[in-house]
């Protein structure tokens, strides 16, 4: 029996083919890759080091911030969001969700105010957005999201401070740390780098 194989040559020679196979294989364990994903964007805004957007001198808000905090009033509810440089909204609170409605009496008033602040410093800080911009109302021309502060003595300023403290209570900072220049080698005096922990 010249032309057939043995049933055991057949296993010899298919075991010997597939192990020459794995052997030809090359690991790829010490190789580098010549691209890096980032896969948490914020990093260097943490570490400070994300350049935060200028602007132009003739705009009429300030853009200098990486993170934002707005507050908007309708004639039944208040909306306060967390916006991004990049105009993305990154968190929002209104005391249009029924979760929230549901504890107020009216949907404009101090408590109601006070509330959205909570609930809002809380989703902040599960999303790790303990500090950002806020443009607090020092003179009493000062617009505030989309409504005019013309006096003082307008509840609202009273409602707008309520709500600011009780963010700052809840563990919010209401102002961003400046951007840490690390070009600026030849200065005298270095700042401390935002990366050191002593």
């Amino acid at each position: 029996m010249k032309g057939s194989l043995n049933v055991f040559e057949i296993l010899r020679h298919s075991s010997t083919k597939s192990n020459l196979k794995s052997v030809k294989k090359p690991t790829t364990n010490g190789v580098t890759k010549p691209f890096v994903v980032n896969r948490n964007p914020r990093n260097l805004e943490l570490l400070r080091l994300e350049k935060k957007p200028t602007g132009y001198g003739v705009d009429n808000k300030d853009v200098e911030f990486w993170n934002r905090l707005e507050l908007f009033t309708s004639p039944f509810h208040v909306t306060a969001r967390l916006v991004h440089n990049t105009q993305n909204i990154v968190v929002e609170a209104s005391t249009k969700e029924w979760a929230i409605r549901q504890f107020l009496y009216s949907g404009r008033d101090k408590q109601a105010y006070v509330i959205l602040a909570r609930v809002f410093a809380e989703r902040c800080l599960e999303s790790g957005y303990q500090f950002f911009k806020c443009e607090k109302p020092d003179d009493k021309n000062t617009n505030v999201g989309s409504l005019d502060l013309t006096l003082v003595s307008n509840p609202y300023f009273t409602f707008l401070a309520a709500f600011l403290e009780t963010l700052e209570e809840e563990g919010i900072v209401l102002e961003e740390y400046p951007y840490f220049n690390i070009h600026d080698i030849w200065r005298r005096k270095r700042e401390k780098k935002p990366w050191t922990v002593l």
